[in-house]
């Protein structure tokens, strides 16, 4: 896969898991829209990495780059990697790190509700160690503005686009049926490079 074309399937992959996290959040849908966001940067973190698979160490530093860099989400990275690790492994805000102690849960927020009223709450029990409040929608604006910030990074590093785009010709591939009796048919008949 050449560049260009390499580039505008990141684009494309990108803008369907934004698409797909605003409808999922336009719809009340949000444990699903966070599913989507945690392994949204998890494939970031994945991309910007030289490992060979997604890691704590890759979502965190993803994060910390692209989402947390002005404190606004009032949560630290391995806190979000705790909440990412409680809902993709049991649909909970618990996870390993929370019962051990080492990060507060996350609690969330979404509209029409306001995260200072939950962190108020918080506040009132007394249990502003033990819990973070985030809002579902700051999470996806700092998301959304992190995807924006990643991409003009890579256009002023090629070698990190290079190794960027190399994991991106990884990615799954969606065929329409036309395209795939298509390749069959040019298998075939021995055409296989007219295809590819």
């Amino acid at each position: 896969m050449n560049e260009k074309k390499t580039g505008l399937v990141l684009k494309l992959k990108l803008d369907e898991i934004e698409k797909a996290v605003g409808l999922c959040i336009g719809q009340g849908l949000i444990e699903p829209s966070l599913v989507l966001l945690y392994s949204a940067i998890d494939i970031l973190g994945w991309l910007d990495s030289s490992e060979e698979w997604a890691s704590k160490k890759s979502f965190m530093a993803w994060a910390n780059k692209y989402i947390l860099i002005d404190n606004s989400l009032n949560c630290t990275d391995i806190e979000l990697y705790g909440a990412r690790c409680g809902l993709l492994h049991t649909f909970s805000p618990d996870s390993k790190l929370s019962k051990h102690g080492e990060v507060r849960r996350v609690a969330y927020a979404f509209a029409p509700a306001k995260v200072e009223e939950l962190r108020r709450s918080i506040e009132a029990i007394e249990w502003s160690d033990k819990l973070v409040a985030v809002h579902v929608g700051d999470l996806y604006e700092r998301w959304q503005i992190g995807v924006e910030r990643f991409l003009e990074d890579l256009n002023k590093d090629q070698a990190r686009k290079s190794k960027v785009y190399y994991k991106v010709s990884k990615f799954f591939s969606v065929m329409k049926p036309e395209d795939v009796r298509k390749l069959t048919e040019n298998i075939e008949n021995g055409k296989l490079e007219d295809t590819i």
